[in-house]
């Protein structure tokens, strides 16, 4: 699911994905929102490749991982926060300097 911060929330059919590999943050996901200062046309939106800037990892009270990554392109500097589950689910809510924040719900996928 997605939940754009204006509008009500969508569901995502097709292939989508954030994925940790190296040192790189692979993101492939859609956006719907208000953009502010992007390249004519939209820009690349969330379908980038990127070396990670800064990376955070910790468990809650709740037993849940919390993960922050930091990345920056030459469009946007971008905070993706990942909550994971126990069951495998997961949220992602990213927010940018010149995108409106949006928020990711769906299940994990480790690979080893």
């Amino acid at each position: 699911m997605m939940y754009p911060q204006r509008g009500p929330a969508k569901n995502v059919t097709g292939t989508y994905s954030l994925e940790v590999k190296g040192d790189s943050l692979i993101s492939y996901l859609p956006y719907f929102g208000r953009a502010y200062m992007v390249p004519y046309g939209g820009g690349k939106g969330l379908n980038f490749t990127e070396i990670i800037g800064n990376y955070y990892e910790s468990k809650n009270a709740k037993g849940q991982t919390e993960i922050a990554i930091e990345v920056t392109n030459e469009e946007d500097t971008y905070l993706y926060q990942l909550s994971v589950f126990d069951n495998g689910n997961a949220t992602i809510d990213v927010r940018s300097k010149e995108r409106e924040p949006i928020t990711y719900s769906g299940e994990m996928e480790i690979e080893e």
